[in-house]
């Protein structure tokens, strides 16, 4: 008999069910077991999850994630044959999206813009041994008995409970693939403010990543920190204004490169690349600084679909 999987959902108590109830169900029907645990936090909510798990492996997905059914035979091919401890691959863009949606996705999948964590958005490259700055917890599948050993996830850290996780898993030497063909598509309907504010949070919790787990950091992802300071220094100190010219000359290619010959994108993409950047760094500081207190779960309820 082969490894069994237990897939795992954290929802919020105002969702009555998954956005992909529908996918949940499906993946019910192949004899799958669907752990749906409602809360306010989801690294606990996750943790809990996997008390109640019977499978080997533990596949975890949002509630908007909406995997390939052909990603659970991955998952058996992996972990049987390859002795994976940790899969994971890239949340993609729907086939069928608004045009501010593939801006969104365009942005969070170049390497030009964000670096190697473009590979959590995009399918790049082949399939490898990888770490925290590749693999995205909406669409990663884990050895539980691995998991157990390394006590879950980091409770007091969302986001980047994952990154931290990764970081320690890699410290243990464990078996870390990302497999560009292990996807999940997920939706991004946000407004542009919307979208402002969850780059500041991605930023925000690899602050408080790097204040809480000081061993887990870093270093490049947090150079973002001194891209606005350096931006301001350079328009108010002349004899450095080549570096704003650069950046602006830069910004620009891109975003005629991304916009695909069409003005409402290419003025988004000239907006939204700047912003990324500055406003991730800036979410680094105040998560740095910010003291927050970790996120209260709420009550919990466990849901095991039959």
């Amino acid at each position: 008999m082969g490894l069994k999987i237990s897939v795992i959902v954290p929802i919020p108590p105002e969702l009555k069910e998954p956005t992909n109830i529908s996918i949940l169900n499906k993946i019910k029907n192949k004899g799958i077991e669907v752990i749906i645990v409602t809360g306010r936090n989801p690294s606990k909510q996750r943790n809990i999850a996997v008390t109640k798990a019977s499978g080997d492996i533990l596949y975890f997905i949002d509630e908007d994630s909406i995997p390939r059914m052909e990603n659970l035979d991955l998952i058996r091919d992996e972990f049987e044959k390859n002795n994976v401890d940790i899969l994971g691959g890239p949340s993609v863009l729907p086939e069928k999206g608004p045009t501010i949606e593939e801006v969104y996705y365009h942005i969070l999948s170049m390497p030009l813009i964000v670096g190697g964590i473009s590979s959590r958005y995009t399918e790049i490259g082949k399939r490898r041994r990888s770490g925290e700055g590749e693999l995205i917890l909406c669409n990663m599948a884990v050895r539980k008995q691995f998991f157990q050993d390394l006590n879950g996830f980091p409770e007091d850290l969302y986001p980047n409970e994952e990154n931290a996780f990764l970081v320690m898993a890699k410290r243990k030497k464990a078996n870390i693939i990302y497999n560009p063909v292990f996807t999940v598509e997920k939706a991004m309907k946000l407004k542009i403010n919307e979208f402002i504010k969850l780059i500041f949070k991605y930023g925000k919790g690899r602050g408080n990543q790097t204040r809480r787990y000081p061993s887990t950091v870093n270093i490049i992802k947090l150079l973002t920190v001194f891209f606005l300071p350096l931006i301001i220094f350079s328009i108010i100190y002349d004899p450095a204004e080549y570096i704003f010219d650069a950046y602006l000359i830069y910004d620009i290619i891109l975003a005629f490169l991304l916009s695909n010959w069409t003005f409402y994108t290419f003025f988004h993409y000239l907006l939204l690349i700047p912003l990324t950047h500055s406003t991730y760094g800036i979410g680094i500081v105040v998560g740095l600084f910010s003291g927050s207190k970790s996120q209260k779960a709420g009550n919990m309820e466990v849901t095991i679909l039959k």
